[in-house]
């Protein structure tokens, strides 16, 4: 397992155990034998006895490193499509409602314009 996800992994493991979380999907890293990082999803969840006892831990672990590769080549195209397009785009996401990021046109065009300087003094 990746050195920066090993705290995390614990405590979600040892929150199951403790019957404090219930059984989701994660992701994490890992690393290869020839030090390369790949991406896994994790759906775990924990075994108990009649009497609600953990007996033992359960994992099935995806190998996610292709997917996360697309989304990133993805995000990156769409990045240099909104920066070389003189429209508008929108990005919403849900830590913010609503976002509006200019293309690398329309921010140049946002310079005053004479009608608008003779309007200021200018």
């Amino acid at each position: 397992m990746h050195a920066d996800d090993r705290e995390a992994a614990s405590l979600l493991r040892a929150q199951a155990i403790s019957g404090k979380s219930k059984p989701r999907l994660n992701e994490r890293r890992y690393v290869r034998k020839d030090g390369g990082t790949i991406w896994a999803q994790i759906a775990g969840g924990v075994v108990r006895d009649s009497a609600g006892t953990p007996v033992y831990t359960s994992a099935m672990i995806s190998d996610i490193t292709a997917l996360k590769r697309a989304a990133r080549t993805s995000e990156q195209r769409f990045r240099r499509m909104v920066e070389m397009s003189s429209d508008w785009y929108w990005m919403q996401d849900e830590r913010v409602p609503l976002r509006r990021r200019a293309g690398a046109r329309a921010a140049r065009r946002r310079t005053p314009t004479s009608s608008s300087a003779r309007r200021a003094g200018r």
